[in-house]
């Protein structure tokens, strides 16, 4: 098959069958599917699996980051050119892998293939860097010194995505696709975006205080592996951490969040 593409998927307590992603889009026939599960338990039996399938479980939940590079490099094992990355959370259109395909044959020179996502807010990948006036998104291609995509949806080819390193293992949740594409941007620095729309559910969002402090957590850590390599790295960082923070901090009415940016971002 010309341009083949293994999909990921990265669940985190959820069944496949219960999954977003796989209701609106993994359940069509002869799709080749790579599924990590950072759950704490199993959600799949290996003989359960439809031909083209891969599942692997890892409870130790190394992260979104390490998922990815792991279906990568299998990808690579097997010849598959390109790899279409997805979280469990995104309702993708019907039969958009034609259009993924199509793109690839159009746009043999570009090496990064999205779609326009959107969620209730409006439109959230690709989201325009500050300064940079909006464009329409559909159809295009954009510079990714100025438009920014998430990680789910993202096409990418193999070749490329080992070239610049893939993913970095220690950024393993928040701002993962920021931390890869900043890497890949040096030496490809453009996407196309193709005329498809998708929407993005958060309907799994953390509700209790506890729950908003342990993600904070994990949100410090990730940032603080992402590559600084200037003083105005280090300052958008720590904007971004800040921010978070006093958000955090005047919801709950506590100095916990406080203690915790101190503790695994500043330290």
């Amino acid at each position: 098959m010309v341009n083949k593409i293994l999909i990921v998927v990265v669940l985190y307590n959820q069944r496949i069958e219960d999954c977003k992603t796989y209701q609106t889009f993994f359940h069509a026939p002869g799709l080749d599917v790579f599924i990590f599960d950072n759950s704490y338990e199993s959600h799949m039996r290996g003989e359960e699996l439809p031909k083209g399938w891969c599942y692997r479980h890892d409870s130790s939940n190394p992260g979104l980051s390490h998922a990815y590079n792991e279906a990568a490099r299998y990808a690579q094992e097997k010849g598959y050119e390109w790899v279409l990355l997805c979280d469990q959370d995104t309702n993708f259109a019907n039969g958009i892998i034609e259009n993924y395909r199509q793109a690839m044959i159009d746009y043999p020179d570009i090496p990064l293939i999205v779609p326009v996502i959107e969620c209730n807010n409006g439109i959230m990948s690709p989201h325009k860097l500050p300064f940079v006036k909006p464009i329409e998104l559909h159809g295009q291609i954009l510079d990714l010194h100025k438009y920014m995509p998430i990680n789910s949806g993202m096409a990418v080819r193999l070749k490329e995505f080992f070239d610049v390193g893939g993913y970095k293992d220690s950024v393993f949740l928040d701002y993962s696709d920021f931390d890869f594409i900043r890497r890949f941007r040096r030496k490809y620095p453009y996407l196309y975006v193709m005329n498809v729309t998708c929407k993005q559910d958060f309907s799994n969002d953390t509700n209790t205080s506890q729950q908003k402090l342990n993600r904070f957590k994990l949100f410090c850590k990730s940032l603080k592996a992402c590559d600084k390599p200037s003083f105005k790295d280090k300052i958008y960082y720590s904007y971004i951490i800040n921010k978070r923070m006093f958000s955090l901090m005047l919801s709950e009415k506590s100095f916990k969040p406080l203690l915790i940016n101190f503790k695994y971002y500043v330290l």
